[in-house]
């Protein structure tokens, strides 16, 4: 069932989005980087974000979607490209991904809802699950710390962020861990991010393109 809402809904996306779709490349196997003018960027009809996962190219995903997580009270934003690749953010972390290879089907914090990145040294406990194989509930501990400040730039925006390192470690895992990186402007708001979805699993990067148009600095 859940297969057949997510299928339905993201044909509605298609449907949604498909002038945008069909001048601009969104596909995640495109061959080239979209690169928008800041008229373009400017003019987006829908919120967007700038994605690359791997060593792709940089595609738009589009938001289609704003839904409140009832279990942490938080908002849910759901991304969607050309061919349905979609991913799901919850305070600019990435909780959920649809149509990859390897797929994170449930990320969550443990007696509590999903913080935003702090500032300040902070350690949190997350259970992550993934498919295929179906690997359910591995438990990691998060250690999260300021680095600097930084002015990162889109075209011709820049904004001032806070840059913090989230490093993972799991508890089934002993020689796997990563980092995810997080840049949040004076609203506390994520700008760019690069996150994992997993150990030795993808790698996403994401920059949230209104956040820049919106800092005109």
């Amino acid at each position: 069932m859940l297969k057949l809402i997510t299928f339905l809904m993201l044909s509605g996306c298609s449907q949604k989005f498909e002038d945008t779709f069909s001048t601009i490349n969104t596909s995640i196997n495109g061959y080239l980087d979209v690169d928008l003018s800041d008229s373009q960027l400017e003019k987006l009809q829908y919120d967007s974000v700038y994605v690359k996962i791997n060593n792709g190219k940089q595609i738009l995903m589009i938001l289609a979607l704003i839904e409140n997580n009832k279990e942490t009270g938080q908002e849910q934003l759901k991304w969607v490209s050309a061919d349905k690749v979609m991913l799901i953010t919850e305070n600019g972390r990435i909780v959920k991904t649809l149509g990859l290879n390897h797929n994170l089907v449930d990320l969550r914090k443990e007696n509590s809802s999903l913080a935003s990145p702090p500032n300040t040294l902070r350690e949190n406990s997350f259970i992550y699950s993934w498919m295929p194989d179906y690997r359910y509930n591995f438990r990691a501990i998060s250690h999260i710390s300021h680095i600097k400040n930084e002015i990162l730039h889109l075209s011709d925006w820049s904004v001032s962020t806070q840059y913090t390192i989230e490093s993972i470690k799991f508890d089934s895992f002993k020689n796997h861990s990563f980092e995810n990186r997080y840049w949040r402007n004076e609203a506390n708001r994520t700008v760019k991010t690069i996150q994992y979805i997993g150990p030795n699993m993808d790698k996403i990067e994401m920059h949230f393109i209104k956040r820049f148009v919106e800092s005109k600095s």
